[in-house]
Parts: C-alpha cells; sequence; structure tokens
C-alpha cells in the first residue's frame, strides 16, 4: 500500500470515528430528553391516580389468602395466613386465620374475629373450626379508643388489599413527595403486549421505611398501579441488608374501572453482617369485590356469633319487609271496600 492510498484509509477512519461519536451522543440525548419527559408524566398524572385509587380502594371487600416458606436462622419455616374483611359505613369485621411451622413442628395456629361498630369493638378467639367463640377483648367504644391490638389488624389489611399503590408501608402518593426520593431514570417496557413504565429510584434515607433503592415497574393505564418492583433495603438492628423482589401475576377489576389484585409473588433474600441468610417466598391470592349492597349493622356484632350482647346494648333492627308488604296489603282491601260500598250506595 503506498502512503497515499494509507493516509486516505486513516481520513476515513477519522470520519468514521468522529461520525459513530456524533450519532452516538445524538441518541444519548434523545434518549436523555425520552427519560425526562416520562418524569414530567409520571409526576404530573401519578399522584392524582393514586390518590382516587386509595379513596375508591375504601369500598374494596373480601379475601386475602398467602402462603409462605423459607428459612430463618438456618431453620425451614412455612405458613399459611387467610384474612377475610366485611364492612359497611360504620362498622367492620375482619376474620383471620394465621398458621405457622417451624423445622415441622407447628409453631401456631390461630382463629380470630376483630369487629367494631357504633357502640363496641370485640375480639374473639376458638381453638378448632366449629369450636364455640370466646370473647378476648370487649372495648367499649362509646367511652374508649379502639385498641391498637385490633387497629393493626385492619391496618395489616388495608396495606395487603392496597400494595398497587403502596411500596413497604408507605404509600406511593406520600413516598414520591419526600425530598429523599429521587428518580434516577425512566423508560418504557414492553411486557406480554403491554407498555409499562420503568422507575429506577434512589432512597437515601434513615429510619422508617427500609427501602434504600431499586426499580419500580408501573401501569400508565390503570391508576399507575405498581405492576413489580426489586429494591435493596437496609436495616441497623440487627443489621442486614435484603434483597427484595414482587411481581403481580393477575389483575381483575372491581368495577368503575379500578383495577385490583388476584395473584402475586414477593421474595426476599435478607444477608445478616454475619453471613448467615434467611429466605422468604410468599404467594398471595386475592378475591375483593366492591359489593352493590353493603351488610347491615347486625352483621357486626357479638349476637351474629351467637354470643350475648354487652348489658345496655340495645340495637335496633330494621322492620322486615314483609311487615310492611303486609300493612300495605289490608290498607288495599280495606279502601277496596270502601270504594264498594260507596259505589253501592251511589247505585240506591
Amino acid at each position: 500500500m503506498t502512503c497515499r492510498s494509507l493516509g486516505q484509509c486513516c481520513w476515513v477512519l477519522v470520519f468514521v470515528v468522529l461520525d459513530g461519536g456524533r450519532v452516538a451522543t445524538s441518541a444519548q440525548a434523545q434518549e436523555q430528553n425520552e427519560g425526562q419527559a416520562l418524569r414530567e408524566r409520571l409526576l404530573r398524572e401519578a399522584p392524582k391516580a393514586w390518590e382516587q385509587y386509595a379513596v375508591q380502594s375504601k369500598k374494596l371487600q373480601g379475601r386475602v389468602a398467602m402462603r409462605f416458606s423459607g428459612t430463618s436462622n438456618g431453620v425451614d419455616v412455612k405458613g399459611a395466613n387467610v384474612f377475610h374483611m366485611k364492612r359497611n359505613q360504620r362498622c367492620r369485621l375482619l376474620e383471620a386465620s394465621e398458621k405457622r411451622s417451624r423445622a415441622g413442628q407447628i409453631d401456631y395456629d390461630t382463629l380470630k374475629v376483630f369487629g367494631s361498630n357504633p357502640n363496641y369493638a370485640f375480639e374473639l378467639r376458638r381453638r378448632t373450626e366449629g369450636a364455640p367463640w370466646v370473647v378476648t377483648q370487649l372495648v367499649n367504644l362509646k367511652r374508649e379508643k379502639l385498641p391498637e391490638s385490633i387497629e393493626q389488624y385492619f391496618e395489616m389489611y388495608e396495606e395487603d388489599i392496597n400494595c398497587l399503590v403502596r411500596l413497604h408501608r408507605d404509600l406511593l402518593l406520600d413516598l414520591i413527595r419526600k425530598p429523599e426520593f429521587r428518580i434516577l431514570g425512566c423508560r418504557i417496557t414492553p411486557q406480554a403486549g403491554e407498555e409499562l413504565l420503568e422507575v429506577s429510584f434512589a432512597y437515601t434515607h434513615e429510619g422508617g421505611n427500609p427501602v434504600q433503592g431499586g426499580t419500580l415497574v408501573l401501569d400508565p393505564q390503570r391508576f399507575w398501579c405498581l405492576r413489580s418492583y426489586q429494591v435493596h433495603t437496609q436495616y441497623k438492628s440487627p443489621r442486614a441488608t435484603i434483597k427484595w423482589r414482587f411481581r403481580v401475576l393477575e389483575l381483575g377489576e372491581a368495577g368503575e374501572g379500578l383495577p385490583v389484585i388476584k395473584r402475586a409473588f414477593e421474595d426476599k433474600e435478607v444477608v445478616f453482617e454475619d453471613g448467615l441468610t434467611n429466605t422468604q417466598h410468599w404467594q398471595f391470592d386475592y378475591d375483593l369485590t366492591v359489593p352493590q349492597h353493603l351488610p347491615g349493622d347486625e352483621e357486626f356484632t357479638l349476637s351474629a356469633f351467637g354470643l350475648p350482647e354487652p348489658a345496655g346494648i340495645d340495637w335496633k333492627r330494621p322492620t322486615p319487609w314483609w311487615l310492611y308488604a303486609g300493612v300495605a296489603g289490608v290498607v288495599c282491601l280495606v279502601l277496596a271496600f270502601v270504594l264498594r260500598w260507596l259505589a253501592r250506595c251511589r247505585a240506591t
């Protein structure tokens, strides 16, 4: 090859490198612009959607079942919890079944009911299905507040059914407004024919929610709800880090376009400072609805479980429909008799 040919090749190579650099810079700039546009859309639309979802989800009631397995300090752990909530505008009732075994031995197996109505709150327990219920707590709500031991079960249920708009114990609506929560990037991620939004974030802070950062996958078409996340957390006492994955497997709808979770899974790997590793695997099944007709207050009482009402409590029961129908029927018969009698009088 001559010196002239070699020089021409060098100039071509220089042009290719420079042009490639311009293309890469342009693509990078475009990606940054798209990410910024997605971030602005997220901040503009998502908080309103999450707030609306939180309001509408208060109408949800039904069943949440979960199975879990894993290891704790080298010991196999298995269990299953089932929670069933019903409520109306004044009352709440949660039935809870909780079971856990460690190394094949039963750790606990409990059946509980937590109820509240305008007059009182109560907790019931029984050893087995079919056994009589025993009152373990009774609180006059005219004089005392709802006990924390009952309220925490109601709150736990609310957290479970709002997992589409919640990260750990923080609502996404509250989390995104905190100055420590920083969005690092946004991009569209196609999944099963849907265009979802992947958000990478950092949340470096002390105390409260242990989540320190990770990625969220949100559904812009359904209230910006969570479809999955992968985060890392950190605890100081005991010192440990956690890799945490969550994914919605199936979504349903509860009316008015409100998405509800039907199936999901969650995995955690807990690594302690001394090298010990614990694992947790959870499977969730939900059956949630917004009922057209709310249950009456009488379903949230001790007498609904075959137990006597507290002294001095007298529930005003609604008048049965058949009584109204009977009275209306009698009125119609009397009216027909009177009209017939008046007609005969005119004829004579």
